[in-house]
């Protein structure tokens, strides 16, 4: 694809794609940036175009995939962060603190896909649909791993105390 093919196929989609990121990211100036890098990707890769029939879903692939690649990113750092900061705080109490101590010893028995999304849903406070399309899981699986990892925690937790 040409410079000139590129201007007139794929620059034109730029404010349909901006509202595909945002819709996903909630967040405009990181739209902004999945954007800047979606298009940069695209030119990267246009010589790929030669072979696909229908550049718009192609483009809209592209940048729906880079939105959810940063949303997810964003998400495994925050959780982590939170948790680590939580288990940290001075508590206002020593069974505060217990308790948190006993909870982030809980996490970390969990099945990995388990912790993070009980991070995901508890800490950072997203819906199983928005978990679900962060991770690319089903709604069912994603409701029923978190059900899981809730009620080993908690099991955990229970005994502990």
């Amino acid at each position: 694809m040409t410079e000139e093919e590129f201007k007139a196929e794929v620059l034109p989609l730029r404010q349909t794609m901006f509202e595909s990121i945002v819709r996903i990211l909630r967040d405009r100036d990181d739209s902004l940036d999945c954007l800047q890098e979606s298009l940069s990707v695209l030119w990267d890769h246009r010589e790929r175009f030669k072979d696909i029939s229908n550049v718009r879903a192609y483009c809209l692939t592209t940048v729906r995939n880079g939105a959810l690649r940063m949303l997810r990113s964003r998400h495994e750092v925050s959780s982590e962060e939170s948790i680590v900061e939580m288990a940290s705080l001075p508590a206002s109490g020593v069974e505060e603190k217990e308790s948190l101590e006993i909870l982030r010893k809980g996490l970390s028995k969990l099945p990995e896909i388990q912790r993070k999304l009980v991070l995901m849903s508890s800490v950072n406070g997203l819906t199983n649909y928005e978990i679900a399309k962060i991770t690319g899981l089903s709604l069912t699986n994603v409701s029923t791993l978190l059900s899981r990892g809730r009620k080993t925690l908690k099991k955990y937790y229970d005994t502990r105390l």
